[in-house]
C-alpha cells in the first residue's frame, strides 16, 4: 500500500472520529449524558453503530473525550486572549472575555464542562486515564492564569496583597462560569422581570470583579 492510501485513509479515520465527537457533544448537551445512546449518535453522524464501537468503545470513554475536547478548546482560547503587549490586569480581564466569547460561539462545549464539573465522579471515573487529561488540562487554565495574576503583581497594576494566586484564580474562574451561567439561561428573564439589561449586567460583573484585585494606585 502506498504510503498516500495509507494517509487517505488516516484522515479518513481522523475525519469520522471528529465526526462523532461532534454529535457526541452537542447531543450530551442537549440530553444528558444517560439520554444518548451509540445509536442516536450513529443516528446523527450517518454512521453505522458498529463503527462509532469501533472508535470509542463505551460512553463514560466517549463522554470524557467531548469533555477533554472542550477543555482544551477552551484553554486554547485563553492562550490566545493573553497576548503578551497586554499588561497582567488586561489579560486577566481578556481571559473572562475568551469565556464568555465561548460560551455564546461554543454552547455545548460549555455545558459539557458544566455538566462536568457537577456530577458526582465515582472511582470506576476517577480511574478512567482520560479523568486525568480532563484534570490536567484544567490544571494548566489556572496555572495560566495563576501566572497572568502574578504577572500584574510584579508590573503593580493588581493588588499585592491578593495572597495565594491560585486561590484567587479558582474564585475567578468560579465568579466569572457562574455569572455567564445566569446571563446564558436566565437573560432575557432578568430583562423581562426586573428590568435588568443582561449585557450591562455582565459588564457589571466584570467591573466588580476586577475592582476586587486591581491595585487602586492605578485605577484611571
Amino acid at each position: 500500500m502506498s504510503r498516500k492510501s495509507t494517509s487517505r485513509r488516516e484522515l479518513e479515520k481522523e475525519r469520522r472520529r471528529e465526526t462523532i465527537l461532534e454529535a457526541a457533544t452537542q447531543l450530551f448537551a442537549e440530553r444528558g449524558l444517560e439520554n444518548v445512546t451509540f445509536g442516536d449518535i450513529a443516528k446523527a453522524t450517518g454512521l453505522s453503530r458498529p463503527l462509532v464501537y469501533f472508535y470509542f468503545p463505551d460512553r463514560e470513554t466517549l463522554f470524557l473525550e467531548t469533555v477533554v475536547r472542550s477543555e482544551q478548546e477552551l484553554h486554547s482560547r485563553f492562550v490566545t486572549a493573553v497576548k503578551p503587549h497586554l499588561d497582567g490586569h488586561e489579560q486577566i480581564v481578556a481571559i473572562g472575555r475568551a469565556y464568555v466569547a465561548f460560551l455564546r460561539e461554543r454552547p455545548c462545549c460549555f455545558s459539557l464542562i458544566t455538566a462536568h464539573g457537577a456530577r458526582k465522579v465515582t472511582e470506576a471515573c476517577h480511574e478512567h486515564p482520560l479523568q486525568a487529561q480532563v484534570e490536567e488540562v484544567h490544571k494548566a487554565t489556572m496555572e495560566l492564569m495563576t501566572r497572568t495574576l502574578a504577572r500584574g503583581v510584579g508590573e503593580g497594576v493588581l493588588r499585592k496583597d491578593l495572597g495565594d494566586l491560585l486561590q484567587v484564580a479558582v474564585c475567578l474562574w468560579g465568579f466569572t462560569h457562574g455569572i455567564v451561567q445566569i446571563i446564558s439561561h436566565k437573560g432575557e428573564q432578568m430583562r423581562e422581570h426586573i428590568g435588568l439589561d443582561p449585557a450591562a449586567t455582565l459588564e457589571t460583573a466584570f467591573e466588580l470583579m476586577t475592582r476586587a484585585i486591581k491595585n487602586p494606585k492605578t485605577a484611571k
